[in-house]
């Protein structure tokens, strides 16, 4: 977490800090860092991936450690 704070342009750090969060019951806490890399108007695809993982924490309950190995994430789609 004090990676992710002292290098906030590294999504992929931000990311994996908004796994933590979710992986020790703190959903609300996970969605609030996943949204910043979600909103990314470039589209990448860590951003799909963090929009899908947003949608997926959003059923989950609040203060229960999420398991990851239920979530299947959105295929990546070819836009052409």
């Amino acid at each position: 977490m004090k990676a992710a704070r002292l290098a906030p342009f590294d999504l992929g750090l931000a990311f994996q800090v908004g796994h933590l969060f979710a992986s020790e019951g703190s959903v609300a806490a996970a969605i609030g860092v996943l949204q910043p890399i979600a909103a990314n108007p470039h589209g990448s695809a860590l951003s799909r991936q963090a929009q899908s993982t947003i949608e997926f924490l959003r059923t989950q309950p609040e203060g229960v450690p999420v398991n990851f190995g239920s979530y299947v994430p959105t295929p990546e789609v070819d836009v052409e």
